[in-house]
This record gives C-alpha cells, sequence and structure tokens, in this order.
C-alpha cells in the first residue's frame, strides 16, 4: 500500500509503475462507497492488483490486516496521521511475522529533518502515541508556520524541530503516567504529598555537584587521561578534555542513540572544551556546553555502568563532622545500599539505605538512614588511615547482617510487588474498558441520531471508530495481561563507613 497527499501524484505513480509492469489499483476522495469497496475488494484478491495507491481518505476506516508492506511516498508531519496510516495494517487478524514501513524523502530538506528530528525521536513505528490528536496537531501545525515562513536559519529550523520533538515526547511520556496512574491517584493522594514532602527534605533530586561528581569519578577510574580542570566552583565550569579511548567510547554510544543531543567533547582536538556541570534544561551558549543528566556525556557513563563493562560499586569509608551530620551523635557508622527494581506492568525503582551505629548496634530508621547518606556525599571526605584503626571483626559482622536483613526484605518485597502489581493491572483494565465502552456508547446514541436523521453518509465512519475503540480494547487487555508477572532484580551499590567527628 503506498500513501501520497496528493491527486496528481497517485495518477504520476498509476502511470509510472504500469509501464514497468506492475499492476496498480487507486483510491482516492470523492468516490462513492461502492467504488471504494470494490476497489478494496480487488486489491485483497490474490490474483488482484499488486499495489494500491491511496490518499488521505484510506487513512481511516480501511482494513488491509491481509497487507504487510506500507510506503509513505511523501510523509505527513503530523505523528498522529503516520500512525493513522500503518493502523491501515498494522491491525488485528495481521499474519505476516513484521510489517515494513518504507519512508521517502529527499536528502537534506526539511522532511529529512523533520524525519530525523522528530519522528525518528518519537519512535512512532514502534510505540504508538495513543490518543493525543489535539495536542500534537497544535504543535505540528505551529511547527509549519514557523518553517514556513522563512525566517529561520537552518540551525534555527533545526531547534524548532527539536523543541517540538521534545515536547511532544514529554506529553506523550506524561500522557501514558496519567493513564498508569489514574486508578490510584484520588486513593493516594495524601501518600504522593507526603512523598514531595520528605523528596524535599531529603534532597531527592540531582544537584550540579551531584553531576560534576558523577562524571569526574568515573572517567577517573574508567578512562585515565581524562581532564576536568575546575574554573569556577559556584557555577561549576571546566575545562574538559577527553582521552582518545573515552572520545572514541562516547562516539560510538551518541552513533547508536540518535534520539540525543549531539556533543563537541567527541571533536578530534587536543583543546579542552569549556563546560558546565548545571542540571537545567537549557540551550547551550556558543562559549559553553551545559552538561544536565540528558545530555550524551551522562547518559554514556549511565550506560556503561547499567551494563556492567566498569566495576562502580565500591566499599567506602568517609567522615565528615557532626555539626553537618543531621544530629547524630558522634561515632562510627555502617551502611548499605541497594537497589531494587521492579517491572510488570510498570517499572519502579527503589534505592533502599540501611545505617547502623557501630558501638551500639543499634541500626538508624530508614529516614535517618537515607539523611545520613545524602548528608555525606556532599560534606564527606575519605578517610585516610590504617586498617588497623578499625575493629574490623565488627564491621564485618554489622554489614553481613545488613545484607541478611535486606536478603529478607527483598523477598518480602518481591512478594508484595506481584499482588501489587496484579492489583495494578486489574484496576487498569476495569478502568479502561469503563472508558472505552462509554465512548463505544456514545458513539451508537450518535449512529442512532444519524439514521433517524437520515444521515446514513456519515455512519460508516462512526462505525469505524467503534472498530478502532474494540481493537484498541482488545490491545490494551492483552497488553496488561501479559505483564501480570513482575522481574525483580536486586543489586547491591554500595556498603562502607561513615565516622562522624
Amino acid at each position: 500500500m503506498l500513501f501520497s497527499y496528493y491527486r496528481e501524484t497517485l495518477a504520476y505513480l498509476q502511470e509510472r509503475f504500469e509501464e514497468n509492469g506492475f499492476s496498480t489499483v487507486k483510491l482516492v476522495g470523492g468516490m462513492s462507497r461502492d467504488t471504494k469497496q470494490d476497489i478494496l475488494k480487488d486489491f485483497e484478491d490474490i490474483s488482484g492488483p499488486s499495489l494500491l495507491l491511496a490518499s488521505e481518505v484510506a487513512s481511516e476506516g480501511v482494513d488491509l490486516q491481509f497487507s504487510s508492506l506500507l510506503i509513505n511516498y511523501d510523509l505527513p508531519w503530523n505523528p498522529m496521521r503516520i500512525e493513522q496510516r500503518i493502523g491501515r495494517i498494522d491491525r488485528i487478524g495481521q499474519k505476516a511475522d513484521k510489517i515494513l514501513v518504507w519512508n521517502l524523502f529527499y536528502k537534506d530538506t526539511i522532511d529529512d529533518r523533520i524525519y530525523s528530528r522528530l519522528i525518528q525521536r518519537l519512535d512512532i513505528f514502534k510505540h504508538a502515541l495513543g490518543d493525543m490528536e489535539a495536542v500534537l496537531g497544535q504543535a505540528i501545525q505551529q511547527l509549519t508556520k514557523d518553517l514556513f515562513m522563512h525566517k529561520l536559519t537552518g540551525e534555527e529550523e533545526n531547534i524548532r524541530i527539536k523543541q517540538t520533538a521534545q515536547a511532544v515526547a514529554n506529553l506523550a511520556r506524561q500522557n501514558q503516567e496519567l493513564e498508569d496512574s489514574a486508578g490510584h491517584m484520588v486513593a493516594h493522594g495524601d501518600y504522593v504529598l507526603q512523598q514531595v514532602k520528605a523528596a524535599k527534605e531529603l534532597g531527592r533530586y540531582i544537584l550540579n555537584e551531584d553531576l560534576y561528581v558523577y562524571c569526574r569519578d568515573f572517567l577517573a577510574q574508567v578512562y585515565p587521561g581524562c581532564e576536568l580542570q575546575l574554573l569556577d566552583k559556584e557555577q561549576l565550569t571546566c575545562n574538559v578534555l577527553l582521552s582518545s579511548d573515552a572520545k572514541r567510547a562516547l562516539g560510538d554510544f551518541v552513533q547508536l542513540q540518535p534520539h540525543l543531543d549531539r556533543t563537541r567533547l567527541t571533536i578530534s582536538s587536543n583543546e579542552p572544551l569549556l563546560c558546565r556541570f548545571y542540571n537545567n534544561i537549557s540551550k547551550n551558549q556558543l562559549d559553553v556546553e551545559v552538561i544536565n543528566q540528558n545530555h550524551p556525556l551522562i547518559r554514556f557513563i549511565s550506560a556503561s555502568i547499567e551494563q556492567g563493562s566498569s566495576s562502580y560499586y565500591p566499599v567506602i569509608a568517609v567522615e565528615m563532622p557532626q555539626v553537618k551530620a543531621a544530629g547524630l551523635d558522634v561515632g562510627n557508622y555502617v551502611f548499605s545500599i541497594r537497589r531494587w527494581s521492579v517491572s510488570g506492568a510498570k517499572t519502579r525503582e527503589y534505592l533502599i539505605v540501611r545505617a547502623t551505629q557501630v558501638n551500639t548496634g543499634e541500626a538508624l530508621s530508614e529516614l535517618e538512614a537515607e539523611k545520613l547518606l545524602n548528608t555525606v556525599s556532599v560534606n564527606g571526605k575519605n578517610i585516610i588511615g590504617s586498617r588497623s584503626s578499625f575493629d574490623l571483626e565488627r564491621l564485618y559482622a554489622l554489614a553481613a547482617e545488613q545484607t541478611l536483613q535486606l536478603d529478607e526484605e527483598g523477598e518480602d518485597f518481591r512478594i508484595s510487588g506481584l499482588a501489587e502489581n496484579n492489583d495494578f493491572v486489574d484496576q487498569q483494565l476495569k478502568s479502561f474498558s469503563i472508558h472505552i465502552k462509554a465512548q463505544i456508547e456514545k458513539i451508537n446514541l450518535q449512529i442512532q441520531l444519524l439514521r433517524e436523521q437520515g444521515k446514513t453518509k456519515i455512519i460508516p465512519a462512526n462505525q469505524g471508530r467503534i472498530r478502532k475503540l474494540e481493537e484498541l480494547l482488545v490491545a490494551k487487555t492483552s497488553y496488561y495481561e501479559g505483564r501480570r508477572q513482575i522481574d525483580f532484580d536486586p543489586r547491591e551499590i554500595c556498603i562502607g563507613l561513615v565516622r562522624v567527628i
């Protein structure tokens, strides 16, 4: 099936294809319903035309699950329009192992930049965007207006496209998060407020200093030879010069992640690059590259640690003054940090911190332990001294107790996570089913009214909307039922000693 927006283009293509021996059939607006049905019937026949040339009239209300190849001869900029086109063949009843979608556009044109910076970034050929047509339409309409005013430079056009892609991606993510959590938001309103308050009090957010230390420590350990020369401690501006190995690894990573922003850190040069560690989404200045948590360098480091390509979960010993220690007594504290990751209907990660006072053997509360570790991460300094100054057997014993405790808590957490996941699936299926059935009932009432008014030509379009909703319900049900089981990944992050002096 081949889509093109213009009738003249379709007529040209039909002529060219037939000149080269390909049998085609054309479907455009203005045809009667019977003619349209005859064309689709001929196309479905195994001995009929091998190629259907269609305008936008075929992007809705047409079932072509017997076809498995779709060609976008010209590409709509609105991702929802592309999704509707793909939906003609990506339907229940499709027997092919995979469908193919070919997108044609001229290199180094606006269409090329729209595809690489907007469509590809949203990954709509793998993931549906959901019911966002109104928002998307407004965003794309404004983008189209900006691009065709012919007042922007090529670089400014790229920035506007990237901004639109980011805005649409954020809306899609928020839409999914709201859908996932809708059934729980009212019931857990107080809990959410408590968590927001705790996050503020405990500093559960990434600071500019965190980004700087994260990069500095990783590069020093994994890629010796890299230089981070701190120029301004307040602004956290640095001269950054990566080693040739680090540049090569970062460049390979960026090539495999087309959705990431570009970075000048991979440029082959012996000159350092002026960077600022600033955890905010902001435009790079001409003379400064901003490194935030979405920067390719941060993503590269995270991926390297996640894949286990570097041993980055150390045993540490640090000390800090009591005045900075959140009201804790002077003395030694053993701590353990675990990450519990639960993947099912949705993915959640928890950072679990446990700490014990060495002298008394008394365990700190969860909040006290977390506050201790957050404080020491900013104010702590490595202990320089002899191992003989510690009662190592006592430290080992307390660390072993924490390990056993966390193992037991982890198993309890896995069991409760499974039950919670099933409750979440049940709630989502119930909520979504009620929502879809209400929409179908509303459309059926519209159809009944249209019949009474004799407006029968509009009825098939409404019936097509019902079929689409029914297919969406089946797809969502299958999606959530397939995620009743969970994957539980308990991972040790760090253990160590804190000395409060």
